[in-house]
């Protein structure tokens, strides 16, 4: 899985960006709906 985020800070006119990359892994979670876990950043 590859994930790119940008958010703007309108008061200072900048944005920021970031960008990962990860695996979804099989680890059990408890919110019906929610993304699946995953682990990133060579963790």
């Amino acid at each position: 899985m590859t994930w790119f985020h940008v958010s703007s800070d309108d008061t200072n006119g900048t944005l920021k960006a970031y960008v990962g990359e990860g695996d979804f892994t099989d680890d059990p979670y408890a919110m019906d709906g929610a993304s699946p876990p995953a682990a990133c950043c060579g963790s």
